[in-house]
């Protein structure tokens, strides 16, 4: 029997995080091939769905999202606030882009075994944030617990990606981690990325402000449950 999720596997045993709802998304997981042990143990990214799905949501809305906006989600992994945006969406308005090829396969059966909205959205599989290859230019981008596992110079290639797709005005929402001054390190080295993080103070992203050419702002806490989030603004 392939086996399914059971709560008895975290180590909290806590129940604050899970649901029926995340249940069935884990069960699915497992049966398109994931290791139970990644599912399992990859806390952030199932144990805590709805409740970070809902913090994206939510933020956006905030700062202003509308539904004839369009939409980029960097490291969109299973489409995790997708589920709600493309049903808030108008029609092709969101993109999402992740380099971990089983991770968008997954998305695409959430949405069709659990979101069943009829409308378009486009996914890219690509490790070099090869944002030009969607055609088009963004309102509205984000990224969840990307840059704390991402290098220096990766960090610095994605906002310039960015700078060539945004419109005038756009705005990038994103969360960062701040803390030591450890040397810089590289942590996708396993099959099973995000398991340790590389933390940056603000003058690394005041810096690449001026270098690239966006408006940076730090808002702190800003209602989110474990990371501070900024915004730069093209």
């Amino acid at each position: 029997m392939r086996p399914t999720w059971d709560e008895t596997q975290f180590a909290d045993g806590s129940g604050e995080y899970y649901d029926d709802a995340v249940r069935h998304l884990m069960n699915m997981a497992i049966a398109s091939g994931f290791s139970p042990s990644e599912v399992f143990y990859h806390k952030d990214l199932w144990t805590r769905f709805q409740v970070f799905a809902d913090w994206q949501f939510n933020v956006l809305l905030k700062h202003g999202l509308q539904s004839h906006h369009e939409f980029l989600d960097i490291g969109c992994g299973v489409m995790r606030p997708g589920m709600k945006l493309v049903p808030y969406l108008d029609d092709d308005r969101y993109c999402g882009i992740d380099p971990i090829r089983g991770y968008l396969d997954l998305a695409d059966r959430y949405m069709q075994k659990v979101v069943q909205r009829n409308k378009q959205y486009e996914l890219l599989a690509s490790s070099n944030c090869d944002l030009g290859r969607f055609r088009r230019r963004f309102n509205f981008a984000m990224a969840h617990s990307l840059f704390t596992h991402l290098s220096f110079d990766q960090n610095e290639h994605c906002f310039c990606r960015l700078k060539e797709v945004m419109n005038a005005g756009g705005q990038f929402l994103f969360t960062v981690c701040l803390g030591d001054d450890r040397e810089e390190d590289f942590i996708y080295v396993n099959d099973t990325p995000m398991t340790h993080s590389l933390r940056r103070d603000m003058s690394f992203f005041q810096s690449l402000a001026e270098k690239v050419g966006f408006r940076f702002e730090f808002l702190g806490r800003a209602d989110h449950p474990t990371q501070l989030v900024c915004t730069a603004t093209f």
